[in-house]
């Protein structure tokens, strides 16, 4: 069966016919030019191609040249001084190797390649500026040019379809063999060639059809359907499947479990280094907690001795505060000292 690729390339634009003779000696490249001049046809002046000897004089042609000759001139050599009947004989291979690695220009400007002498006619009727021919409707242009009207444009190149014999435009071919319904397509089950328009009837025949078991949900090929009813594999099957979904069952449990486990040691390890931190943050605010009582003491110590020494100013002796305590009307200490110390300590404690 011919792809679509391979339909298009039999109906593609032909090459307007290019006559193999001797190459136009301007073709040559420069690099080969002065060389050449030993290489060229006694009749044309052009660089030889398929050249030919003659056996007398030994003498080089070129066939296409020396054959338009010989029908116009009794077969006789187109050397003068020999004028005998031409007997052809192999051109020395020297000659012929020298010749196949010249290098021509293509003859089409606008190309810019240069081509060895045995690929030089298979370049130009290649070439994208070769020019071609539609073979639908005569549009000629340069091969690219020709090719993308053939395969887009064109409406009167057709070609017949081998699946429903009718004519399709080449440009519409390679879409129609698509849904061509008489197309030949392949049957993914049993590989089987099934035309398109039956290919849902022979899914609901094709021995290779992967169907399930309604009873065991066992999937088989359609024929081994009766095999497997016949020999009691239904009910294993049954008891297979049973099986498999405890299975499966304990597995997402035990999954589930060991999640779970995962989670549990996660959090465990968040709340002991949350724990850490507390702790850390506890032990640092008691230190600093017991660094401020122990400065409050210190001044507390301090100003207790600065009011002993303020006190002891104002009283004769140590027990002065003890008698007045003990004496309503302060004894024999002096009454007027008493009030000014305690006047004293009082605003004191207020400015500060």
């Amino acid at each position: 069966m011919n792809q679509p690729s391979q339909i298009i390339q039999e109906y593609a634009p032909a090459i307007i016919y290019v006559e193999k003779k001797c190459i136009d000696i301007n073709y040559i490249a420069d690099e080969n030019r002065e060389i050449s001049k030993a290489y060229t046809c006694k009749l044309c002046s052009n660089i030889f191609y398929n050249p030919v000897t003659c056996t007398n004089c030994q003498c080089i042609f070129s066939y296409n040249c020396l054959h338009a000759h010989l029908i116009n001139n009794s077969n006789r050599c187109p050397n003068a001084i020999c004028n005998m009947i031409f007997v052809e004989q192999n051109t020395n291979q020297v000659i012929v190797k020298t010749l196949l690695q010249f290098l021509f220009k293509c003859q089409y400007e606008e190309c810019k390649e240069l081509i060895k002498m045995d690929n030089y006619y298979h370049h130009l009727e290649s070439c994208q500026y070769s020019p071609y021919v539609c073979l639908g409707c005569n549009y000629k242009n340069i091969k690219k040019n020709v090719e993308f009207h053939c395969f887009n444009q064109c409406e009167s190149l057709t070609k017949q379809c081998y699946f429903c014999k009718g004519n399709i435009i080449v440009a519409n071919f390679a879409s129609h063999t698509e849904i061509c319904e008489n197309a030949i397509t392949a049957c993914k089950y049993c590989k089987g060639n099934v035309q398109k328009k039956d290919c849902n009837d022979h899914l609901n025949v094709c021995d290779f059809l992967r169907i399930e078991c309604p009873e065991c949900k066992f999937v088989f090929n359609r024929k081994d359907l009766p095999t497997h009813l016949m020999k009691n594999e239904c009910l294993s099957n049954i008891e297979f499947k049973k099986q498999e979904q405890i299975n499966l069952k304990t597995l997402k449990e035990l999954q589930n479990k060991n999640q779970l486990d995962l989670n549990l040691d996660k959090i465990l390890k968040m709340h002991e280094t949350e724990r850490q931190y507390f702790n850390a943050q506890i032990e640092t605010l008691n230190n600093n907690n017991i660094s401020v009582l122990k400065t409050e003491i210190s001044g507390l110590k301090n100003e207790i001795q600065e009011t002993n020494n303020i006190a002891s100013k104002f009283f004769c002796c140590q027990n002065c505060i003890e008698c007045c305590k003990k004496d309503d009307k302060i004894g024999s200490h002096n009454t007027f000292n008493w009030k000014i110390f305690f006047i004293f300590v009082t605003v004191s404690i207020l400015v500060k």
